[in-house]
C-alpha cells in the first residue's frame, strides 16, 4: 500500500512538472549570448598577447585561480600576471575556448563552463581541451563580467567530448 501510494505521489509529482511550458525568463537569451561572447571574447585577447583586454572581462574584484593552484585577487593582479605571460611563457600562442554551458542562478548571476587549449602559432590546437574553467559572472548595470574564475587542468582521459551546443532559447 504505501509503495503503490508513494509511486502515485512520484507519478503526480512528475506528471505536474512535466507538462508545465517551460518559461524563458524574458532577456535571458541576451544574457546568455552576452556572457558567450565575454568568454570567447578571452580567446581573441589571448591570441592578441591583450592583457588589458583579457582582463577587462572581470570584476574589478574578481577572485582568478589558475590551472596550477595560483591564486590571483583584482583585475589588476589578473593584467598584470598575463601581461607578464603573455611576453614569456605564451609569448606567441593561440588560444581556443568553447563554452559547455550556461546556467543561470539568478537574473544577475550565472555559472559557465568551458574548455580550453593554448597552441603556439603555426601548431594544431590538441584534440582535447588542456584546461576546463569555471565562470561566475555577474551582471552589473547591464554589463556581464566574470567575478570568479576558476581553471582547473585536464588530466589524459578525464573529460568528456564537449557536448552539441544548445540553440539558444527563444521568446515568443
Amino acid at each position: 500500500m504505501i509503495k503503490r501510494l508513494l509511486a502515485t505521489s512520484v507519478c503526480s509529482f512528475l506528471c505536474l512538472f512535466s507538462a508545465a511550458p517551460a518559461q524563458v525568463a524574458p532577456g535571458r537569451a541576451e544574457d546568455e549570448k552576452a556572457i558567450r561572447a565575454v568568454i570567447v571574447g578571452l580567446s581573441d585577447a589571448w591570441t592578441a598577447g591583450d592583457a588589458r583586454a583579457w582582463a577587462a572581462a572581470f570584476t574589478e574584484d574578481a577572485d582568478f585561480t589558475v590551472w596550477n593552484g595560483l591564486y590571483v585577487k583584482g583585475r589588476e593582479a589578473i593584467e598584470q600576471g598575463h601581461r607578464q605571460i603573455f611576453s614569456t611563457i605564451y609569448k606567441d600562442t593561440r588560444h581556443r575556448m568553447t563554452v559547455r554551458s550556461v546556467r543561470f542562478l539568478r537574473d544577475d548571476v550565472a555559472v559557465a563552463h568551458a574548455d580550453a587549449s593554448v597552441a603556439r602559432k603555426g601548431e594544431d590546437f590538441p584534440a582535447s581541451p588542456q584546461v576546463v574553467p569555471l565562470f561566475v559572472l555577474v551582471k552589473d548595470k547591464g554589463q556581464w563580467r566574470i567575478s570568479v574564475f576558476q581553471n582547473t587542468s585536464v588530466q589524459p582521459g578525464s573529460v568528456a567530448p564537449p557536448a552539441a551546443p544548445k540553440p539558444l532559447p527563444t521568446s515568443n
